[in-house]
């Protein structure tokens, strides 16, 4: 058993569920959207992306990619599959990149491209980056699986590397979800293929559950019981005729089920139709106002609480984040406490990839034994959100009271 598989199911979603108001709901978007980027290709996964682009980019095995100290492992392997060399740079105290720190890499030994990452939907300063980047001959490639939505300098976010990715998935209540936007003359090297009838089926039913787990689309759970039921029977026969190579595209190569490994067959397939289906229709405008209404109301009632602080304590004007990254400060003291009172918490870059440890970035370190993300996206109810402030409030008043 995992430790994750150790704490009851969150009591409410970690991610987006399909919900009513989702569906119906129209307001103007106001904040620029990854979709508004050029040359876009839909993927299964944030991770294919970074593949795609790496392997667009010309990088070949022996290549150094810099890379950021702090990050999840579905960031660094890709970069190891093509054989080429991870080289992690540090990270400011503000999750801002160390300008400095990758030009003293750059001494060490060249590089043929950069990663950098924009933390919980906050942008880098992509216009120093950028020039950086020129300066220095290294292919630029913006990260934005936490930016779906948000704006640099007037432009969309992922505007200023030659390659951009996204995970539309940790904005959207879908399944599978990969973007790739390309601003160079590679999107001609690019060519996906369907991704097969299992997963096209998966996505679509898999969005319903994770609604009906959560008590949304109520009546839409009472008449697709027997669907649901036919679609465990016929799953388990599809997955006992295919043999193991098929297997592996059976469920969707993306974090939404904890899955790190980074599969290549993935690679040249295509988002599910259900997933771009719904990507295409839900409402811009309600996921961007309500995303950073909840963050703000997270903001506000974190403030104050001895023994953490919020990462970002103010949310800028075309910020749209993915999820409240809170520092806390005994992490040990506070995530069982939180987990089995039924807490969503995120825990990006909780394993660091082997060899990166305080000697290559004390912060990044830190960061991923203090960092706990909680959700603030469109889905939460008003109810939902207050009992999560309320139960960290409480949790960790408690954990400063016995200290």
């Amino acid at each position: 058993m995992s430790a994750e598989q150790a704490f009851p199911r969150p009591t409410i979603p970690k991610d987006p569920v399909l919900s009513w108001p989702a569906l119906f709901s129209k307001k103007k978007a106001g904040i620029a959207s990854f979709m508004e980027l050029g040359q876009l290709q839909f993927l299964t996964s944030g991770r294919m992306g970074i593949g795609n682009a790496l392997r667009l980019m010309g990088v070949q095995a022996g290549d150094r990619v810099l890379v950021p100290a702090y990050h999840c492992n579905a960031m660094i392997e890709p970069v190891a599959w093509l054989g080429a060399i991870p080289v992690f740079y540090r990270i400011k105290a503000d999750a801002g990149v160390d300008l400095d720190d990758v030009a003293r890499l750059l001494q060490e030994g060249c590089a043929s491209a950069m990663l950098v990452t924009h933390y919980f939907g906050f942008p880098q300063d992509n216009q120093a980056i950028a020039e950086f980047c020129q300066a220095h001959g290294l292919a630029f490639l913006e990260d934005c699986a936490h930016a779906f939505f948000g704006e640099v300098a007037g432009k969309p976010i992922g505007s200023f590397g030659q390659y951009a990715i996204a995970s539309p998935w940790k904005f959207f209540p879908i399944y599978d979800g990969g973007c790739i936007a390309m601003h160079g003359s590679g999107a001609s090297g690019l060519r996906l293929q369907h991704p097969g009838i299992s997963l096209q089926i998966k996505s679509a039913i898999n969005a319903l559950e994770a609604a009906f787990r959560y008590r949304r689309l109520c009546i839409v759970r009472h008449i697709a019981k027997p669907l649901l039921w036919m679609k465990d029977v016929v799953w388990g026969s599809i997955k006992r005729a295919a043999g193991p190579e098929r297997n592996k595209l059976s469920t969707a190569p993306n974090s939404a089920e904890g899955g790190t490994s980074f599969e290549p067959l993935w690679l040249d397939k295509r988002m599910s139709l259900a997933s771009r289906l719904l990507m295409h229709a839900l409402d811009f405008g309600r996921i961007i106002a309500l995303r950073r209404s909840h963050y703000q109301r997270l903001l506000d009632a974190c403030n104050d609480i001895p023994g953490c602080h919020p990462l970002f304590p103010v949310l800028p004007e075309k910020v749209v984040p993915y999820a409240f990254p809170l520092v806390i400060d005994q992490p040990e003291r506070i995530f069982a406490t939180l987990k089995r009172a039924g807490v969503p918490i995120i825990r990006f870059g909780e394993v660091l990839w082997p060899g990166v440890d305080a000697s290559i970035c004390p912060i990044s370190v830190e960061f991923s034994r203090k960092v706990f993300q909680f959700p603030c996206h469109q889905e939460l109810d008003t109810a939902e959100l207050e009992w999560m402030i309320a139960t960290i409030r409480s949790t960790m008043l408690c954990a400063q009271a016995r200290h």
